[in-house]
């Protein structure tokens, strides 16, 4: 994995990341006026956040990756690594897979990969 100070190196201009690079029509919010602005902003730095989390993925192979795991070496949040995650599995990109591995708090996380490696 490419990883600098805690944060991946990232071609985004790469094909493999076209599907996730684009933009979610419309974020989840509770729609309260400051929700649905909030949830607005939020439509580019989502699509970068689905990259880096597609990409982490990505990179993990057959390994896979947990939501923890993606947290942890993208630096992104787990209240953003989740939704991103959830985004990319959605659309089909990521593929939840029967694996589990404990997290930093020995809990079972289920591990995701890529959906060109859950072909294979």
């Amino acid at each position: 994995m490419s990883a600098r100070h805690g944060q991946l190196a990232l071609d985004f201009e790469a094909p493999a990341f076209a599907l996730a690079a684009e933009v979610a029509p419309t974020l989840p919010h509770s729609g309260t006026p400051t929700s649905a602005a909030a949830a607005k902003s939020m439509r580019s730095h989502a699509a970068a956040q689905r990259l880096a989390v597609l990409a982490f993925i990505r990179d993990a192979g057959a390994e896979g990756a947990t939501d923890e795991e993606v947290q942890r070496w993208t630096g992104i949040a787990g209240n953003s690594v989740r939704p991103r995650r959830g985004e990319l599995e959605k659309s089909g990109d990521v593929v939840r897979t029967d694996r589990t591995r404990p997290s930093a708090a020995g809990r079972a996380c289920t591990v995701f990969v890529a959906r060109e490696v859950a072909r294979a």
